[in-house]
């Protein structure tokens, strides 16, 4: 049942994908749009809410070595792109702006150490 919803949701996200960035592009205006819009909003909510779901049932099946090491990998990853991106914009403007970027490295170390288990249904 879960993975016919999970499977739902993924196509009727990739399907209204396309015609939300045509209306962004085109800057298009009117309460349809606004209530299309809302609707691809819920969807994209309920697509993390599965991805979620999904991803702490297979942390649940892993052995506490690999949770730890999975972990230190995205702490690592993590602090290394936040250290980058900020020395990088430090360079480039001369500004110190230490808080800019924590977001960007949180979200990009999290998918490269944990997204492969975001889509596969038997993690080892």
């Amino acid at each position: 049942m879960f993975n016919i919803f999970k499977k739902i949701i993924l196509v009727i996200g990739f399907i209204y994908t396309i015609p939300v960035l045509l209306i962004v592009y085109m800057k298009l205006d009117s309460p349809f749009i606004y209530k299309f819009v809302l609707i691809y909003l819920v969807v994209l909510l309920l697509l993390s809410v599965v991805f979620i779901i999904n991803l702490s049932s297979n942390i649940r099946k892993l052995k506490f070595k690999k949770i730890k090491k999975l972990l230190l990998k995205f702490i690592v990853i993590s602090s290394m792109v936040w250290v980058l991106s900020t020395l990088f914009f430090y360079i480039t403007t001369g500004e110190l702006r230490i808080t800019d970027n924590i977001s960007m490295s949180i979200t990009f170390g999290f998918l490269n150490s944990f997204g492969y288990m975001l889509y596969e249904e038997h993690v080892e």
